[in-house]
């Protein structure tokens, strides 16, 4: 919880606003819940992968998170409305979050099938938790 705490305080001074960090740290429960639900709907279990592509889909979703809110703020000078600023900076960031989201999932891949000693589900329960949450935490709104 202390975390959390100084986490938002940091954002707080980055932005000097006290509503925008909730937008970047609002983006991790919805990141691990997705991911879950996919690991769940699988029948997948909780392993040594899984627990490393969460902390890989953390960082990434807030990475993003921070790069839309970012760039939004730098549209709303030019006197854009919050949405509209929001959806444009989502939809121009959108190639630069796609090659970034999915580049871990393919290498991680690869990697996978060289370390582990047989081809299991946990190396396939890492590859669809990757490709299925990466796809559906960026997808840019319409």
């Amino acid at each position: 919880m202390l975390a959390i705490v100084f986490v938002y305080l940091f954002l707080v001074a980055q932005y000097e606003s006290w509503a925008l960090p909730i937008a970047v740290i609002g983006t991790v429960p919805i990141a691990i819940f997705s991911a879950l639900a996919v690991l769940w709907l699988a029948g997948l279990g909780n392993n040594i992968y899984v627990q490393m592509g969460l902390v890989l889909l953390i960082g990434l979703s807030t990475k993003t998170a921070i790069l839309i809110v970012e760039f939004a703020i730098q549209l709303r000078e030019y006197r854009m409305s919050v949405a509209a600023a929001t959806n444009k900076a989502a939809v121009l960031l959108f190639i630069a979050v796609l090659m970034t989201a999915w580049c871990p999932s393919f290498t991680s891949g690869f990697r996978c099938s060289g370390i582990a000693r047989r081809p299991d589900s946990a190396c396939q329960g890492r590859w669809l938790l990757f490709a299925l949450s990466s796809a559906s935490n960026y997808w840019p709104p319409l």
